[in-house]
Parts: C-alpha cells; structure tokens; sequence
C-alpha cells in the first residue's frame, strides 16, 4: 500500500520533542486522531497529534527531547491510505495515476502520470509533456470504472511564423 504525504517536518517546537509540520493535504483534520506515521520510510508511533495557527504538531514515541528531533526537519511526515478520511463522493488523487486521458470526441492524450501543485491550482501531467488544469472547464469526467478522464477539447490553434525581411 502506497503511503500518502501529509506534511513536511517545519523544526521542533519546545523541548520535549514536539515537531511543527507544514500540512501538505487538504484533510488537515487527519492530524487529529494520528496513531501513527512515517518519516521517509521509518514508522513512528504517535504520541499526541494536533493543529494550531494552520500547522500541525506531532509527538512521537521514544523521541521526547529536543535533541532526539531536532535533526528532522526537512522530513517528510506519511500516512497509509486507511488513516486517510474520505468521504463517499471523494477520490484520493494518487487513485487516478495511470488513468487514460482522452478528449471529448474520444482521442487518447495519454495516461496520466502525475498531478503537480505549484500554488495557482493543481496541473494534470499527461506522458510528462501535456499539462492540464484539473479544474471544471477543463475536466468533464473522471470515470472511475473505465479509468479515464475526459477533457474538454478545443478548436485546434496553428502556429502562425511571422515572415522577416531584411533590410
């Protein structure tokens, strides 16, 4: 089971071994009941989980002085899947890599090999050279039981080359 990243390992914050993490999902609320979590690929069993002022904190077992965390920062902080809240409509976005990408008229773009947020939205990386934003104009479904994504396609735009004379 593939794990899913939740946050990045910001500093320690006091002395008795509590991090401060950077929340890295849009289910913060996961931080509340934390039984345990993985840095890299190293599990730690959670000791107390919570959120304050938009970070998330966590203590981990075994690791209560400042100077047993102090070099993790940088880390980071993994769940598995079944930690995850998910409500019945939702879909986990590492569910959709490898699906197809086709057009509305039913032209395969390719398969769908990453989905990248740079801050403006998330992007759609299809065979690593189409970027698509996933965002409502553009994405008309996601079928889960045929494993595709249908985009909205538009007028194709030729490339004018401007003529240049010289002088």
């Amino acid at each position: 089971m593939k794990n899913l990243l939740i946050g990045i390992i910001l500093k320690p914050r006091g002395l008795k071994g509590e991090l401060k993490v950077k929340i890295l999902t849009n289910k913060p609320e996961v931080f509340f009941d934390l039984e345990h979590v993985f840095l890299d690929d190293t599990k730690h069993d959670v000791v107390s989980s919570s959120i304050q002022n938009g970070f998330g904190y966590i203590t981990l077992k075994g690791l209560n002085k400042f100077e047993l965390v102090d070099d993790l920062r940088d880390q980071n902080v993994y769940i598995t899947k079944d930690q995850m809240i998910i409500e019945d409509d939702e879909v986990l976005v590492t569910d959709l890599i490898g699906f197809a990408v086709v057009d509305t008229l039913g032209k395969v773009l390719g398969t769908l090999r990453a989905i990248e947020n740079y801050g403006a939205g998330e992007i759609l990386v299809v065979n690593d050279e189409l970027n698509i934003p996933y965002e409502d104009d553009f994405i008309m479904e996601t079928n889960m039981t045929e494993k595709k994504i249908v985009v909205k396609t538009s007028k194709p735009v030729r490339r004018l080359s401007a003529k240049t004379t010289q002088k």
